[in-house]
C-alpha cells in the first residue's frame, strides 16, 4: 500500500492535492522511487508478484494516442484530476507493473510502458462493484464484480423524497423509482451530467439540453430524437460519454449505448457523433461533425 496524500500549507491550513496527485508525490517524495524499485527487484528475486494499491492513479484513465504522442484524453476537467504520463513512465521505469487505484470511481484498465493501472469501481457510485484478483507464477487475472442488485439499496429512500419535497435536492430524476440498486445508480449519474458535468465542461450546451437536435440546425429542421425516458437526444449523448469514461479505461464501449427512439436517419448520425466524440472527446467537436451531416443530408 503506498500513501499518495500529499499537503500543502494554505493559509493557515493545509490543502490535500488530490488533482494529479502522483505528480506530487513524486515531486515531494522523489524517495519513493528508489524504494519501489528495491522492492520490485525483491519481489523478482524471490519470485513474487509485487500488486501495489494507492488512493490516486498513476495513469491517466483515458489514454489517445500511442507511441511517443500518448496522452490524456476526456474532458478539461477530468484531464485536470489525472496525473501526467510521465508520473506512470517513472513508476514502469523504477519497476513497478500493476496497480490499483480508487478515488475516480471507475472501471477499467490502462497500460502504459508495461504498468497496469486498474480502476477499481466503489460500491457506491456508477458503475458499481469490487475487483476480484488472482496472481500466479507472474500472471495476474483481474476480474471486475458488478453490484446490480443489492437488497436495502433504497432503505433511505423515505430520506431523500424529504429532501427532494422541501427543495434539498434540484433537478427533476426518477431516482426514487429505480427498483433495482444498478438503476438507481444509474439515474444518480444522470443528476450528476445535467448539475454538474455539463455546467462544468460544457457550459455551452446547458441552453440546449432540453431542445430536439433539430432546433439545434440553422434551419430548423423536423428531426427530434429523444430517449425512452424523454431526455433529449443530446443529453444522452452526455451522459453517454460519462458512462464510457467510468466503464473503461480507453473510452471502449463496455457500457450500452442509450436507446434512441429513430426519426430520419437519427442513429447513423449518432455513431458518427459517438465515435468522434470517443476519439477525441470534445463534445463541440462532435455536434460540429453532426450539424455537418444534417447540413448534407
Amino acid at each position: 500500500m503506498l500513501d499518495a496524500n500529499v499537503f500543502h500549507r494554505a493559509g493557515a491550513g493545509w490543502k490535500l492535492k488530490a488533482d494529479a496527485a502522483w505528480d506530487h508525490v513524486l515531486t515531494d517524495r522523489p524517495y519513493l522511487i528508489n524504494w519501489i524499485r528495491d522492492a520490485a527487484q525483491r519481489a523478482k528475486r524471490q519470485q513474487k508478484t509485487l500488486l501495489a494499491c494507492s488512493h490516486y492513479p498513476v495513469l491517466p484513465l483515458t489514454l489517445e494516442d500511442t507511441g511517443s504522442g500518448v496522452r490524456a484524453g476526456g474532458t478539461a476537467s477530468w484531464q485536470e484530476r489525472m496525473p501526467s504520463t510521465h508520473a506512470g513512465q517513472t513508476l514502469a521505469a523504477a519497476g513497478l507493473k500493476w496497480h490499483f487505484s480508487g478515488h475516480m470511481h471507475t472501471a477499467g484498465q490502462v497500460e502504459l510502458g508495461g504498468l497496469v493501472n486498474v480502476a477499481v469501481p466503489s460500491p457506491v457510485a456508477f458503475p458499481a462493484g469490487y475487483c476480484v484478483v488472482e496472481a500466479s507464477h507472474g500472471s495476474v487475472h483481474v476480474e471486475t464484480i458488478p453490484l446490480a442488485h443489492v437488497p436495502g439499496f433504497d432503505i433511505a429512500f423515505a430520506a431523500y423524497g424529504d429532501e427532494i419535497r422541501h427543495g434539498s435536492i434540484s433537478g427533476s430524476h426518477k431516482m426514487l423509482a429505480s427498483g433495482i440498486y444498478a438503476d438507481f445508480l444509474q439515474a444518480h449519474l444522470r443528476q450528476l451530467v445535467a448539475t454538474r458535468h455539463v455546467p462544468a465542461d460544457w457550459p455551452r450546451l446547458l441552453p440546449c439540453l432540453e431542445q430536439p437536435i433539430g432546433h439545434l440546425l440553422p434551419s430548423g429542421g423536423p428531426l427530434t430524437a429523444s430517449s425512452r425516458d424523454g431526455r433529449t437526444w443530446l443529453f444522452c449523448l452526455c451522459v453517454q460519454f460519462w458512462k464510457t469514461i467510468t466503464c473503461s479505461g480507453h473510452a471502449a464501449v463496455r457500457c450500452p449505448v442509450p436507446s434512441i427512439r429513430q426519426e430520419q436517419n437519427s442513429i447513423p448520425v449518432f455513431q458518427r457523433f459517438y465515435l468522434a466524440h470517443c476519439a477525441g472527446p470534445m463534445i463541440q467537436y462532435g455536434i460540429r461533425i453532426c450539424l455537418r451531416s444534417f447540413r448534407r443530408g
